[in-house]
């Protein structure tokens, strides 16, 4: 291997390493655990809305919980950047967003445009597959953990699909009644989007970042 190969090589670790650390910034350690909390509390607030009686209602809940957390995020990225003296919209930063955006963007599209008869928990684990393939596109440069993140999503937005297409599960749970089916959405996204971001976030700041 010549020296500008060898040059080249070591240039290209040092990209993917950066690159890696850039997709941490996407999904940290504190943003897990915010989102975490944010999913598992909400099921406990929900019953205060009032207005909150039909799934269309739901989902606006819920899109500000996103949005609440984006915002966080965010803020925690522009942080950092300047700390570090790094621009916002890094290479890095950038192939995220590409890999992530187009599963993202069709869970959100979705929610947006489903009808008013649209089921709650049909819209969770639509949202819970979106979500665990927009993590799972970032397999290729992201760390390992954020891999398997997704595909913890992937499979329980599977199980919840067999679950609620299953006739006399339905009808044993009693989800045909509208306000038995926000209940058992809310628990499905506290267990997924809640107490899965937990357990990462907790990974992540006291294990993985300590091996780091």
């Amino acid at each position: 291997m010549t020296e500008k190969e060898r040059a080249a090589q070591n240039l290209e670790t040092i990209r993917s390493m950066m690159e890696r650390a850039t997709v941490y910034r996407m999904i940290s350690g504190p943003t897990a655990l915010f989102a975490g909390l944010l999913a598992v509390v909400l099921p406990w607030i929900f019953p205060l809305f009032d207005g909150v009686k039909l799934s269309s209602d739901w989902k606006w809940v819920w899109f500000g919980v996103a949005g609440t957390i984006i915002i966080f995020n965010t803020v925690l990225v522009i942080i950092k950047a300047k700390r570090e003296r790094e621009s916002i919209f890094s290479p890095g930063l950038r192939m995220g967003l590409r890999a992530i955006l187009p599963a993202m963007v069709i869970g959100f599209v979705i929610g947006l445009l489903q009808p008013q008869n649209f089921h709650p928990v049909t819209l969770a684990w639509i949202w819970m597959l979106c979500y665990g393939v927009a993590l799972m596109a970032t397999g290729s440069f992201a760390p390992r953990s954020l891999g398997w993140l997704g595909c913890a999503f992937v499979v329980a937005g599977l199980y919840h699909f067999r679950l609620w297409t299953s006739y006399d599960c339905g009808i044993e749970q009693g989800w045909t009644d509208i306000g038995d089916g926000l209940r058992v959405a809310n628990m499905a996204m506290a267990k997924t989007f809640g107490i899965f971001h937990l357990i990462y976030g907790l990974y992540v700041t006291f294990i993985e970042n300590k091996r780091s």
